[in-house]
């Protein structure tokens, strides 16, 4: 296998266990949170899926990218980080008491992390497009 289709294939996977991670976190809407036997189903979901994302994050950073590609790479890793950091912080607003949930600091973060998802989007279409134009 050549150096871009190890490359795509591993980026890929990873992509693959994000798309699962993201099914716990509500997918792409925002959470709606009604009570607080769903906040305490949700931080459970959540202290699982925030561990998944942050082995994929590992994952991530032992990927090398094929020559000439660096900088994407590090485009989107970073991008991925701060989907995970954002993750965290959602986590960490509902701390594990439902009774101690902080609405606001998980809608800031809920925010921060479908910002993130947008510039993963927008960075792995522009690899896609470098790495498999008929110039590379």
């Amino acid at each position: 296998m050549n150096d871009k289709a190890l490359y795509a294939k591993n980026i890929g996977d990873i992509g693959e266990g994000m798309k699962k991670v993201s099914v716990a976190f509500g997918g792409a809407s925002p959470t709606k949170i009604n009570s607080e036997k769903e906040l305490t189903s949700l931080i459970l979901n959540y202290e699982v899926s925030l561990r998944e994302l942050q082995k994929l994050e590992d994952n991530f950073k032992k990927v090398q990218a094929p020559q000439g590609f660096e900088k994407d790479h590090e485009k989107m890793l970073l991008a991925f980080s701060e989907y995970v950091r954002a993750t965290e912080d959602m986590v960490s607003s509902v701390s594990g008491d439902p009774k101690s949930f902080i609405s606001e600091s998980y809608s800031i973060a809920e925010k921060r992390q479908q910002v993130a998802t947008q510039k993963i989007v927008i960075t792995t279409k522009e690899l896609g497009e470098k790495m498999f134009s008929k110039n590379k």
